[in-house]
């Protein structure tokens, strides 16, 4: 059992590997890297979290004003104007789906044994 275990996570390893080097991937990082030298893009996204909390506080005690909703939508849209956020988000999506299909894959193939 432990031999097919560490077997198992070699592959994990080596798959992990193929992931990181490949160019989708790469872009992603070089992409992120970029937004966290971003000044004015990491404020934004500091003021969108700090207002997300704030939100998720006041909105649990029922005490959240429209305003306060209307500030959190102002930022989300000021984020949204930053064409390498947009390129991010992009990037994201694309790996969020190939990590989906090969846990699909994986499903489908452990369910049909």
């Amino acid at each position: 059992m432990e031999n097919s275990y560490k077997e198992v996570l070699k592959e994990v390893d080596h798959l992990v590997e193929v992931i990181e080097q490949s160019e989708e991937y790469q872009t992603y990082r070089s992409l992120e890297e970029k937004m966290f030298q971003n000044k004015e893009l990491m404020t934004v996204i500091r003021e969108i979290k700090k207002k997300e909390q704030e939100l998720a506080k006041k909105e649990q005690f029922g005490t959240s004003s429209e305003k306060e909703k209307k500030e959190f939508q102002e930022l989300t849209a000021k984020l949204e104007e930053f064409p390498i956020y947009q390129e991010y988000q992009i990037r994201q999506e694309e790996l969020n789906d190939q990590f989906q299909t090969i846990l699909a894959t994986l499903n489908h193939y452990f369910d049909n044994k």
